[in-house]
């Protein structure tokens, strides 16, 4: 039987946190002493061929960790010197942990349990047990296994010392050295590297932002548009160059950042000497129309430019989105064996539709996040991967690489692309609302002051380019709500004050404040509010942990909040399956370690809108039901369903 090709590629991105010599947030190290350097390794133990994408901005993050760079979550000043504030700081950045990653020990669970309900009564040693225990959390696997110092830390359970805590940051840091190294590795040996445009900007929104109409003709978009072509190449050819310094030998191909392509990205692409390129299965589906057909994105497409052409790859969302979000809680076996079920149907759908000849060309392309997946994973995902490259090596399958079968002729063509992303096809997570837009036309007016200052070849083009960045306008974006969003609307602001100090341009009153509060998305009077029984409503429940249910409207989003009467404390929790008309299934699960939720789409997101509200943020739906279980410290068990609609 011919064997069905797979192409994996694992993405690592995180948003520019530097500010000076300094970055403002920890991401970068703590994924690099858990993922950056494992995956690799890890794959390769797997026998799992894959390409490695890593974002050129974040190379430059992990090289300023390596030249002595710090983020507030490294603590330098001494026990004896902390003040109370430094106390408070100290404790609140150590205690947001995913459950699986929290569980180090059972002293680590009561210090987090404490530091939520009453971080006052921590004491000094208690404290610094804390930080140790964090930062082993994000320890990865293979450094628990191999490395000295983190094996003794990880077998004493409390009484850390303050040199205890000093050795795990510097562990922390020195990892940040070993990234590049362990891809170098297992390109070398298993594998390819590519890369994306240097700052991960929405390169079809930067060429020229009315292209977002072309999938959502009715988004509203920024007047004038964007049309910052010439600083989308940059990003272009500054990723081309920093991938050949570091790797040796150009790029064959670049995943764009969030996979997004238009016509004018692939002829940029193209004209810069690019090979390949990937975006989603329902960008593909979108520029074909009336003439797609089911295994249509099982293989690789001929895109010709004005510039030559560019072979596109359609990633498998489902494939793709069962590794980043399915299989996490799943016995790694049976994931592994679910993978390999849903492979045969697609081998399955080729010889239907196509013909054994056709499984020559095709090839199912496996492309999601290589770092924030695996902390909801047991052992950081390291068995289920195992079991994943074992359950591959049995059946009929070939893994390659986007640079291994990018000369193929191709069977297709595709002349026109309509241009999106990898989120529902579309833009309208960067673009489109009016917090966002208000961020892009701040940039437009920042840019061009730049340009028309002629002072642009005196400024840092880095650190125009890095304001260009996808992440500003991913977190502006209600659906996308962290504990630090906050610091994004300051980080970008604060660039754009620069950009308008270079060119000697009065920086306009709306970079003095939070975006977000110069605009109005969600508005009080159109909340339903609905109370939550169990039993007969005519009772009162003593004690209950949920009171009310929430569900506001707007733009095409829905809110719905959760309501608490008091926190989870202990082994409470509060499940919560939220199903819509199409009956799509989301789960929230509150409990004394906060709020966690699954979705099977990626654009929804979550927040707490208070102490005591949890929200989530869903595509509308005329009607929502819900199924509610609250299980009490004693063991006993509440349930309740209702339905909520507009």
């Amino acid at each position: 039987m011919r064997p069905l090709r797979l192409a994996f590629l694992w993405h690592f991105h995180q948003p520019d946190y530097r500010v000076d010599t300094h970055l403002r947030l920890p991401w970068v190290r703590y994924h690099a002493v858990k993922d950056y350097a494992w995956l690799p390794a890890t794959l390769h133990a797997a026998g799992i061929r894959s390409t490695i994408n890593i974002v050129p901005s974040l190379l430059d993050q992990l090289e300023a960790y390596e030249k002595g760079a710090v983020d507030p979550w490294f603590v330098h000043v001494a026990p004896a010197e902390w003040t109370s504030e430094e106390r408070h700081a100290i404790i609140s950045r150590h205690i947001v942990l995913s459950s699986h990653m929290m569980h180090i020990t059972t002293w680590h669970s009561t210090l987090i349990e404490t530091a939520h309900s009453a971080p006052e009564s921590l004491s000094t040693d208690d404290i610094i047990d804390l930080v140790v225990l964090y930062n082993l959390a994000w320890t990865s696997p293979s450094l628990r296994r191999e490395n000295s110092t983190v094996r003794s830390l990880m077998s004493k359970e409390r009484g850390f010392l303050w040199t205890d805590l000093e050795a795990i940051q510097h562990i922390t840091r020195r990892a940040c050295a070993d990234v590049v190294p362990a891809i170098q590795r297992y390109a070398t040996s298993a594998g390819s590297v590519s890369t994306t445009p240097y700052h991960h900007p929405i390169l079809p929104l930067l060429i020229n932002s009315d292209v977002a109409r072309e999938a959502v003709t009715t988004m509203e978009v920024p007047h004038p548009a964007i049309t910052f072509a010439d600083d989308a190449e940059q990003h272009v050819r500054r990723a081309i160059s920093r991938h050949t310094d570091l790797f040796a030998t150009p790029p064959v191909g670049m995943w764009p950042a969030e996979g997004s392509i238009s016509n004018d990205a692939a002829d940029m692409f193209a004209r810069c000497g690019l090979q390949w390129i990937a975006s989603d299965e329902v960008v593909l589906r979108n520029s074909l129309g009336e003439n797609v057909w089911p295994t249509a994105a099982m293989y690789p497409w001929r895109v010709p430019t004005k510039s030559g052409e560019v072979t596109l790859f359609a990633r498998d969302r489902e494939l793709s989105d069962a590794i980043g979000f399915s299989y996490a809680d799943r016995d790694p076996k049976r994931a592994a064996e679910d993978f390999v079920r849903l492979l045969e149907e697609r081998r399955r759908a080729i010889l239907a539709h196509d013909g054994e000849e056709a499984l020559d060309d095709a090839v199912i392309s496996i492309i999601l996040d290589g770092e924030n997946c695996w902390e909801f994973y047991r052992n950081n995902g390291e068995d289920f991967l195992l079991a994943l490259g074992e359950s591959l090596s049995k059946g009929a399958y070939e893994l390659v690489t986007f640079d291994d079968v990018v000369q193929e002729q191709r069977r297709h063509t595709l002349p026109n692309i309509v241009a999106g992303s990898w989120i529902d096809g579309t833009f309208g997570v960067w673009i489109g609302s009016p917090t966002k837009n208000l961020a892009w036309s701040l940039l437009r007016r920042a840019r061009q002051a730049v340009r028309d200052s002629g002072h642009e070849t005196e400024f840092d083009v880095d650190r125009i380019l890095g304001t260009e960045a996808s992440d500003w306008f991913w977190w502006y974006d209600e659906r996308h709500v962290a504990p630090n969003s906050s610091e994004f609307d300051d980080l970008f602001r604060s660039r754009l004050r620069a950009m308008f100090a270079e060119a000697a341009v009065d920086v306009p009153l709306e970079c003095t404040l939070p975006l977000p509060q110069q605009t109005t998305t969600m508005t009080s009077d159109s909340v339903h509010r609905i109370a939550v029984t169990f039993g007969s409503a005519a009772m009162h429940t003593a004690d209950p942990l949920i009171r009310y249910v929430t569900l506001e409207s707007s733009e095409g989003w829905q809110r719905i909040g959760f309501e608490l009467a008091r926190l989870p404390v202990g082994n409470e929790q509060i499940t919560i399956v939220v199903t819509s008309t199409d009956d799509l299934e989301r789960t929230v699960r509150i409990n004394a370690d906060g709020g966690q939720w699954w979705t099977p789409l990626h654009d929804e997101g979550s927040e707490w809108r208070d102490p005591h509200t949890f929200a989530i943020y869903v595509h509308n739906a005329h009607l929502w039901r819900l199924a509610i279980e609250e299980e009490r410290a004693d063991g006993a068990i509440r349930v309740s369903s209702l339905a909520i609609t507009p």
